[in-house]
């Protein structure tokens, strides 16, 4: 038989598309009636039901399709946005994502120290230092952070004073307020090594890559017309105790700080990535923090 040739017959259907409107959910299951309707949405999410610009069915929809409490259907959304699978977007509703191929790094390195090793001189200018509740936008990407008052730190990195990131960092205010009382402008600083010297420790991030263009303010930030290519890598660093202590946000310009994935499987431990490069022109190791 050629290679890629099915040993199974085609079968030819003439079954009618489904939509999730088409399912039930019964207490008879002995399922929990939120996780019926959890994993249900999970397997339309799954099979493309919704675009990126549709929005799912309203709170109200479901209450009134299933028959069952709000509460219910809010805990089946609430799993639904723990697992990165939909986002709510204040003024529009709650829309759906695709789930995230997933790439394990062995080492995150400061972006600091990425930029001194590329043979380029660090620096940074911080936009602001402010104490704020939790926004509607992280409120999406780090709920463990939304309970109280957050610390939010805006800085502009460069490399040989050229701008190459914007970067936001949030922090829970109650466990990381001091960082306010820091000179976060000085290049030999970094933030994880400030938090490990009041007894926290990032032990594990986690987070996505993904591409945008920049606002008209990031455009005037980094030096690029609006409108342009940009990625955007947010991440979310966990202490020894699984909480988290820092969400961040930042925008590159990859035109001027190439990025590019480095993994070695070929030992067991931690592997750590040969330097990469002197010069702007080649890429940069994907398994750093900002």
């Amino acid at each position: 038989m050629p290679v890629g040739q099915s040993q199974r017959p085609r079968r030819r259907s003439n079954s009618k598309k489904t939509r999730w409107t088409d399912a039930t959910i019964s207490e008879e299951t002995g399922v929990p009636l939120y996780l019926q309707i959890r994993n249900l949405l999970r397997e339309r999410i799954r099979l493309g039901e919704w675009n990126a610009n549709e929005p799912m069915p309203t709170e109200e929809d479901l209450v009134t399709h299933f028959g069952v409490s709000r509460t219910t259907v809010r805990q089946a959304m609430s799993d639904l946005a723990n697992e990165g699978l939909v986002v709510r977007r204040p003024g529009r509703g709650t829309f759906a994502r695709q789930p995230l191929m997933v790439l394990r790094m062995q080492q995150w390195h400061s972006l600091t120290k990425d930029i001194a090793q590329r043979g380029l001189a660090p620096s940074k200018r911080i936009l602001c230092v402010e104490r704020l509740k939790a926004g509607a936008e992280i409120a999406d990407r780090a709920k463990e952070l939304v309970e109280g008052e957050m610390l939010h730190i805006q800085s502009i990195r460069y490399a040989d004073d050229i701008p190459i990131i914007v970067l936001d960092q949030y922090y829970p205010y109650e466990l990381c307020g001091f960082l306010a009382n820091v000179a976060l402008d000085d290049p030999d600083l970094t933030s994880e090594g400030i938090l490990a010297e009041h007894g926290i420790v990032e032990m594990r991030a986690e987070g996505e890559i993904i591409a945008t263009t920049a606002s008209k303010l990031e455009a005037k930030y980094l030096d690029v017309e609006p409108g342009s290519a940009l990625i955007e890598i947010a991440t979310k660093a966990y202490s020894a105790d699984d909480r988290v202590v820092e969400y961040a946000r930042g925008v590159v310009v990859t035109a001027s700080y190439p990025l590019a994935l480095y993994s070695d499987w070929s030992t067991e431990g931690v592997a750590v990535p040969p330097r990469l490069s002197q010069g702007r022109s080649q890429p940069n190791s994907l398994e750093e923090r900002t």
